[in-house]
């Protein structure tokens, strides 16, 4: 009997799902705060972007130029990021480009050097987390792993779920230090559900699929500006 697998999805159908992922995500977070259910479905855009960076990073004909390009994105969306959404730190361009140097660190010196590759990678995401990058260490360390077990969806799915915990009990106990709480708002608690993502990538056929250029940076601030308006004027 012949074999039947479950892959429906090309690079570019993930693409558009993370994209609409977080459009609903930012929709509860600029205009409807109090409906919890659209930051619950927006938990599944990072992980998929996390995803895209590291296999971005298996196909990419130019690793240095996929960086590059990364980082421009960065630093000029970040000011109609601030103006747009009030938020404090940097958007989550930084967050990708800091992973994709991750990527590029433990590849770089892995075969040198196992711990210092560990240190090189640990430095990149505690910088992440002092700068204020969205998603912090956190982000970056989604990204890395999603590239060490890339195509281990088990394993991916055991470190995820690691990470996770390890923010989960970090943020709680952090507040309870602070304020004498436990009670740290309902991002925390539901961020776990980012592992649902995992059954989007188990999905993956390795397919690029349409090619979208530039459509995905441009999204980013165009949302952003699009749900600024709404919320200012409607």
């Amino acid at each position: 009997m012949r074999k039947i697998t479950w892959a429906p999805f090309n690079a570019f159908t993930i693409k558009i799902m993370a994209c609409l992922f977080m459009l609903t995500d930012h929709i509860g977070w600029l205009l409807l705060p109090e409906g919890t259910a659209w930051r619950m479905i927006g938990r599944l855009a990072f992980p998929l972007f996390a995803f895209m960076i590291a296999n971005g990073w298996r196909h990419s004909r130019d690793r240095g130029k996929y960086f590059l390009r990364l980082a421009v994105c960065a630093l000029v969306i970040q000011w109609p990021y601030l103006f747009f959404t009030d938020a404090v730190g940097l958007n989550i361009f930084f967050t990708l480009a800091l992973g994709l140097a991750a990527i590029w660190l433990w590849e770089r010196l892995k075969t040198h050097d196992t711990l210092a590759g560990r240190l090189a990678v640990l430095l990149v995401a505690v910088a992440a987390e002092l700068i204020g990058a969205d998603y912090g260490c956190y982000g970056v360390l989604l990204i890395l792993t999603a590239h060490i077990f890339y195509g281990r969806n088990w394993r991916l799915f055991a470190a995820w779920l690691i990470l996770n915990v390890a923010v989960l009990i970090n943020v709680v106990l952090d507040h309870y230090l602070t304020h004498g709480s436990a009670q740290a708002g309902i991002l925390p608690y539901v961020q776990p559900l980012s592992l649902l993502a995992l059954l989007i990538i188990a999905g993956y056929n390795g397919r690029a699929g349409k090619k979208a250029g530039w459509l995905f940076y441009v999204f980013y601030p165009l949302h952003l500006a699009v749900l600024y308006l709404i919320g200012r004027y409607l």
